[in-house]
């Protein structure tokens, strides 16, 4: 027999006739202004919740109501009288939503953890080979519906799916976006003619996303990294609100990747209460088994941590956070998109803009020259593989775009960069009961940005251009003029030095030399070369060594 089993976090709604049945988790920011165009089409809505508006939306315009929804979401919304589900994500995958078809079964399963979709007894705990190749050899994850559980997939940003039963009483699934960017955004090359009227717009937007964002009847606070975009967001509270501020940041004392100095200088100009957590290396190892079970699903770094640190603290006095995420995507944010971009002005024939972005960036060449240079002879993923590991996956490669500043945007914000710092976000701060909101994930200020020539993105070797013009008489000039880019990171490369002793001991265990995956006397011998000589990236152990917590936590039970 057929069956559907879900599991949310929040929200259960029905329509006024019963026939519509909704399981939400997540927020709607619009949810007042669609109120009052359903309540003058004559829909009577009875709480205060914006999760009603998604019954009463969809009675009224069927799936164009997804469409409408400015938010983050994941919805389950069932007609008990077609006996269809359908299954939607927000347009950018902020809120998760994972699902498992037992074909042999016609079991279908969906929830907002794969924890929930582990607990059913015919749902297989078996790791997906595929994933973790392209995890340990590429780095990168969260970049496919496919999930480190064999099985186990995702919807993706801005995707729906039906879940219907046939005539025959078996299960038929199908999906298909019900937004996305539009290409033609990809096209445009020179200004309007009033190129104030992006700037103007581009204020407008994303002052009305932060503004749309606030209404809470929660306390609130920053999550503040120190950055140009989470102190954006700070500032403009600051200018949108009376209220006191509170921000969240992680510090690191005499380490090269603090941000005390540029944290200080914006809660200072915000008169904010700031709450700073140190996390040291001890408490990673101490707590990685729980930081694994959080994350359900491993991660490239061990950034995240301090980032569970951070909302660990906020937890204490706030339930919602106001962070950054998504800036960098969007805006060009990390310094490989410089190379991107010039290697499309020299495809075009722009050769004049080209020497001069060239010479404006000339210091990151030689930075990124000297790391070429550093990494010589440094050890690969593929060279510490079993061999037979990557004969059977060495097809499953990823093809980033490199001439095409939009298209690399694109790619980062719905697939490679962006999905995996969502789950990060997602789970660290559900672990903490914390709702986290980023407001540069705006639709209207995402498709907006997509519009505008590359000039408006980078120019004279500045990154993120609009965002700066926009900001410059309000952010500090320490934080305006910044362009290095450090984010929530730890220390990586101390502490791996520090707690060796922990790292070696997980290497040279048991069930790490058993792994099909890499060769154990590698991995111990290019890590112990690492300490001795700095031969090697900390990233790349730590990808070996979180896939064998993870292992242990979730497949080896």
């Amino acid at each position: 027999m057929s069956a559907i089993v879900g599991s949310f976090d929040i929200g259960d709604f029905f329509n006024e006739g019963r026939v519509l049945h909704l399981l939400y988790n997540g927020r709607i920011y619009n949810h007042q202004d669609l109120k009052s165009k359903l309540s003058k089409r004559g829909h009577q809505l009875k709480t205060q919740s914006d999760g009603e508006v998604i019954v009463h939306g969809f009675e009224e315009w069927g799936e164009d109501v997804f469409r409408k929804l400015n938010g983050m979401f994941a919805i389950a919304l069932y007609d008990l009288e077609r006996k269809r589900l359908l299954l939607i994500r927000d347009h950018f995958g902020i809120k998760p939503l994972y699902y498992f078809f037992d074909k042999v079964n016609q079991r279908f399963l969906f929830a907002s953890e794969i924890k929930a979709l582990l607990c059913d007894p015919n749902v297989p705990k078996l790791p997906n080979n595929k994933i973790i190749f392209q995890y340990l050899v590429q780095r990168v994850h969260d970049h496919s519906e496919e999930t480190f559980f064999t099985g186990i997939r995702k919807l993706l940003p801005g995707e729906l799916m039906k879940v219907e039963f046939g005539e025959s009483g078996r299960l038929k699934l199908s999906k298909k976006k019900f937004w996305s960017l539009d290409f033609n955004y990809f096209q445009p090359e020179a200004d309007p003619p009033l190129v104030e009227n992006n700037l103007g717009k581009f204020t407008y937007l994303l002052e009305r996303s932060v503004r749309s964002r606030l209404v809470s009847d929660v306390p609130l606070g920053v999550c503040l990294s120190g950055g140009l975009d989470s102190s954006t967001i700070s500032v403009l509270i600051d200018k949108l609100t009376n209220e006191p501020q509170k921000t969240f940041s992680a510090v690191f004392p005499g380490q090269k990747n603090d941000e005390r100095e540029f944290i200080d200088e914006v809660n200072k100009k915000t008169s904010a209460e700031s709450r700073l957590v140190y996390p040291k290396s001890e408490g990673l190892f101490s707590e990685l088994e729980d930081l694994v079970r959080v994350q359900e699903e491993p991660f490239i770094s061990s950034g995240p941590y301090a980032q569970y640190c951070v909302m660990r603290e906020a937890s204490k006095e706030v339930k919602v956070l106001l962070g950054g995420q998504g800036g960098d995507e969007l805006l060009a944010g990390y310094d490989p998109y410089f190379f991107v971009y010039l290697k499309e002005l020299l495809g075009k024939g722009q050769l004049l803009v080209f020497l001069r972005e060239l010479l404006a960036v000339q210091s990151l060449l030689f930075k990124f020259g000297r790391l070429r240079l550093g990494q010589r002879g440094a050890p690969t993923a593929i060279s510490l593989l079993r061999p037979e590991f990557c004969h059977s996956y060495k097809s499953y490669t990823i093809n980033r775009t490199y001439t095409n500043l939009k298209r690399r945007l694109y790619e980062d914000v719905f697939i490679y960069s962006l999905p995996a710092l969502l789950r990060y976000e997602d789970k660290n701060s559900s672990a903490f009961s914390l709702e986290s909101r980023v407001p540069f994930l705006d639709p209207y200020l995402v498709e907006f940005i997509f519009s505008l020539p590359n000039n408006w993105i980078i120019r004279n070797g500045i990154n993120k251009y609009i965002l700066r013009q926009a900001m410059k008489d309000r952010l500090p000039p320490k934080i305006y003029h910044r362009k290095w880019k450090v984010g929530f990171t730890t220390p990586e490369d101390v502490w791996f030095r520090k707690e060796k002793d922990k790292i070696l001991e997980i290497f040279q265990s048991g069930s790490f030399r058993r792994r099909r995956y890499w060769d154990a006397q590698k991995v111990v011998a290019a890590f112990k070369r690492f300490l001795r000589a700095d031969e090697g990236d900390s990233m790349l152990f730590w990808r070996f060594l979180n896939l064998e917590i993870w292992l242990r936590v979730f497949i080896d039970q």
